[in-house]
């Protein structure tokens, strides 16, 4: 690692953030658009990188069906390009940025109990280094999965409109397992009473699940009606492996829209706490209802936060440097500051790189983006005339040309030429 000076350019605009993905930056210049600047020589020195591999698998045996991650550690003379994971000696996934890190899951062992993991580098002169491939050994999976969050939260209370109900899980689940069966949302009625003889069994618009979030949603086309709601997740859900759950989910929540005065989706009480008006659903007249409106400007609107129970006065809830808005991007809570119990808030672990759910993956406090820091007198992603890249692990490219919004930019081997017009 070091913190030596490589170079500096002038911007047109206002550098607002930088990124670098297979050796190359990007820079978000304002209203000049994009720039992306080969800001390193092209790699003559023929030299490989240094890469090796590290996982967060124990004893290399890992259960059936389960999420496992490889982190790549690679160095190299100039810069280093991109890391590919092999699977059984096959290209699985690549990485063209730092950390150098992949997120899959264990095969079945039915159909598979050894799998071979290893890492290929290359530095941007087409130089590359692989690991010694790494035998895994697959191990029968026979725990079940586990329920980690519901949406809305039992016991929640609200005037806004809801139109989808959402459980997580601790594991990849079964697509085929989530249907009208294994996950129902049962209606009160009009009177408010569940188990009276008039309850009604609610029909979803559609049923699925999403494994990026390891969430199965059930959605609505019409917002329900006011009332008290019992959502019950069966045992019929399972995991890949197929075990099932070890035991039903079964929660309550309730629906008012009486308390709504002007019929916005806010209460009267929140809308007199964000200074709207009670009495009209648009209170400053821009077309958008209040409810619809993102009062403290964190990307999630009023009705979301109040389903989500986030402060529609606080960008930040729960206080970790990460809005409520990026949480759910980042698969954190918005509602707890350290998602995976390590010690350091979400929003650091995110901001600088690295995994907020992994209490083994622990920031490092730079701002740091595949061998790149960038500093400023300001703010590491405020950066006005300019920017400084100062080389954290080696990285770059031979040359390319870049039509830019404003200007135009050819990059040739470390070489930039502008041809800036004489007006926009």
């Amino acid at each position: 690692m070091t913190d030596d000076f490589v170079t500096e350019f002038e911007t047109p605009g206002i550098a607002l953030g930088v990124a670098v993905f297979n050796g190359l930056a990007y820079v978000a210049d304002g209203a000049s658009g994009l720039h992306v600047i080969n800001y390193l020589p092209y790699d003559t020195q023929q030299v490989p990188p240094a890469v090796s591999m590290s996982t967060n698998i124990s004893a290399n045996q890992i259960p059936e069906g389960q999420p496992y991650r490889v982190t790549a550690t690679v160095t190299d003379d100039v810069q280093v390009r991109d890391v590919h994971l092999l699977l059984d000696g096959e290209v699985v996934a690549s990485d063209g940025s730092y950390p150098f890190e992949f997120r899959l899951n264990a095969p079945i062992l039915a159909d598979t109990s050894v799998i071979a993991l290893s890492l290929r580098a290359t530095d941007t002169g087409g130089n590359t280094a692989t690991t010694t491939p790494v035998n895994i050994t697959v191990v029968v999976d026979d725990v079940p999965p586990t329920v980690t969050n519901l949406i809305p939260r039992p016991g929640f209370s609200t005037s806004l409109e809801i139109r989808s109900v959402a459980a997580f899980f601790d594991e990849p689940i079964a697509p085929s397992s989530v249907n009208e069966s294994t996950f129902t949302l049962l209606w009160s009625g009009p009177d408010g009473e569940l188990d009276n003889g008039s309850d009604t069994l609610i029909q979803p618009f559609s049923l699925r699940l999403n494994s990026f979030v390891q969430g199965a949603f059930f959605q609505l086309f019409d917002p329900l009606e006011p009332g008290v709601y019992r959502a019950t997740l069966t045992t019929g859900i399972r995991d890949l492996k197929g075990n099932l759950l070890g035991s039903p989910v079964i929660w309550e929540f309730s629906t008012d829209t009486t308390i709504d005065t002007d019929g916005d989706g806010l209460p009267d009480g929140i809308e007199g706490r964000l200074g709207l008006n009670i009495s009209s659903t648009d209170s400053d007249n821009d077309g958008t209802p209040d409810g619809d409106e993102d009062t403290d400007g964190d990307n999630v609107i009023n009705r979301a936060e109040l389903i989500n129970l986030t402060d529609p006065a606080n960008p930040d809830t729960d206080s970790d440097n990460l809005n409520d808005g990026a949480e759910p991007l980042a698969l954190t809570d918005a509602l707890d500051s350290d998602t995976d119990d390590d010690g350091f808030p979400d929003g650091d672990e995110v901001n600088l790189l690295r995994d907020p759910l992994d209490p083994d993956s622990i920031p490092v406090y730079e701002a740091v983006s595949n061998g790149l820091m960038v500093r400023n007198n300001y703010h590491f992603q405020a950066v006005s005339k300019g920017f400084v890249i100062r080389n954290y692990a080696p990285v770059v490219s031979s040359g390319f040309v870049v039509k830019n919004l404003y200007p135009t930019v050819l990059v040739s081997r470390g070489l930039i030429v502008r041809n800036t017009p004489s007006s926009p």
